[in-house]
């Protein structure tokens, strides 16, 4: 009989955290998935996937949230499960009380939580899988999660979607490409102001934003929208929203850069970046600096410092030595720690 595993998690939009479960569902074989989320636009990959998804309201940050618990006791009961696996910290605990000598409960920590009691559940799991050492060593100092019970999984990337292009081919493309959402932790307004500057070297480079703004972050949006304006970038900015084909935009781009200004816990579209053959400058934080190794296979840069990021998205742009070198190392380091194993 197979196991039977539930992922829950708050929404099922765009997203690290939804990639990761529909792309688990997708790979993982031997397992009956289910999936429990406030729904969102991902829930038709479900469907195509003919995976069972149960819609809950379970990402309000409320205590009113406890509610669902008998909800998905009944879930768990009619559907056998034998694993609950929380995604967040408001399923985390609604999943830890409806689990309770029903079944096992398990987390994935996602984030850099701060040390507050809410955060404290995303421990309780009987193991804590973490994406990067760096996520690990947070758990383990902060919320004193014991070690033997924290698994490390890096995310991976599937390279017959992310087909490697020759850096030959790719160099006489004009596109620079960030994606993430629209947030203030994606520190998109120091990348305008490099690219301000590298412009200068090159005015028909393109900059392609992908990602989109909840509703909580277009007053951000419409700020970045404004510094496109005051920089006179208007024709070099393009904001892209969601895309679901990350890899048709990295078949066009020149470089990748991932501006983030916290520490990340890991970074999927780096490798996503590694896997295509697309140069990378990312800031040294968190899983970022895990994943590239300066120099080497990318570049790495101080974070909230527009000069530092020009200067390393003109390396990358003059020297092609540079940056078919670290295109070949890029790739295969994904070949060896993080092709996925279908």
């Amino acid at each position: 009989m197979k196991l039977k595993v539930v992922q829950i998690l708050p929404r099922l939009n765009s997203g690290g955290v939804e990639k990761g479960v529909i792309d688990l569902v997708s790979f993982l074989k031997g397992v009956d998935h289910l999936v429990i989320s406030g729904g969102g636009r991902l829930v038709r990959e479900l469907e195509k996937k003919r995976i069972k998804h149960y819609q809950l309201p379970v990402y309000k940050k409320s205590p009113f949230s406890l509610l669902l618990i008998p909800e998905v006791k009944k879930i768990i009961k009619k559907e056998k499960i034998d694993i609950i696996h929380a995604r967040s910290r408001v399923p985390a605990w609604i999943s830890f009380f409806a689990s309770r000598g029903r079944c096992f409960f398990l987390t994935t920590a996602h984030g850099m939580y701060k040390n507050r009691f809410f955060s404290q559940v995303m421990g309780w799991g009987k193991f804590v899988i973490c994406p990067s050492k760096v996520v690990a060593i947070h758990l383990h100092k902060n919320f004193n999660v014991p070690e033997e019970k924290i698994i490390i999984i890096p995310r991976w990337v599937e390279t017959e979607k992310f087909e490697f292009l020759p850096y030959e081919k790719r160099r006489q493309s004009n596109i620079i490409v960030s994606v993430g959402r629209i947030s203030p932790s994606k520190g998109y307004e120091y990348l305008l102001s490099a690219f301000k500057k590298v412009i200068r070297y090159n005015p028909y480079l393109i900059l392609k934003i992908v990602g989109e703004a909840d509703k909580s972050k277009l007053k951000y949006l419409n700020y970045l929208k404004t510094l496109v304006r005051r920089f006179s970038l208007d024709y070099n900015v393009q904001f892209l929203g969601y895309q679901k084909n990350v890899e048709e935009i990295l078949k066009e781009a020149r470089i990748l850069v991932a501006p983030s200004v916290i520490e990340e816990s890991f970074g999927w579209v780096i490798i996503e970046a590694f896997a295509s053959g697309v140069p990378v400058v990312a800031t040294k934080l968190g899983g970022f600096k895990e994943i590239v190794e300066d120099e080497k296979d990318g570049i790495l840069v101080e974070e909230r410092d527009p000069d530092a990021l020009a200067k390393g998205i003109l390396r990358l742009l003059n020297d092609h030595r540079l940056s078919k070198k670290i295109t070949l190392k890029a790739r295969e380091k994904i070949e060896k720690f993080y092709q996925i194993q279908n």
